[in-house]
């Protein structure tokens, strides 16, 4: 998606153990990263991997949202 000089680039690549490691090859460049969360599941997998993310040197400097999907499913 493009708007004037700012340009959006997205990927739902997922959650699965399998594609972790491919993930690398998406955040190159990157200037912002959103992390969607399914909040109604357990967070400490999706917490281990965002502190994996940050770690990351094509990450460093990186605006960070982080979602919280499903929000309105948590008992």
């Amino acid at each position: 998606m493009e708007f004037k000089n700012f340009s959006i680039a997205s990927w739902d690549i997922g959650e699965h153990d399998k594609a972790r490691p491919l993930w690398k090859h998406y955040y190159q460049g990157v200037k912002a990263l959103i992390f969607v969360v399914d909040s109604g599941g357990d967070m400490e997998v999706p917490r281990k991997e965002l502190k994996k993310l940050l770690a990351e040197e094509e990450l460093k400097g990186a605006l960070l949202i982080v979602l919280a999907n499903k929000r309105d499913q948590v008992t």
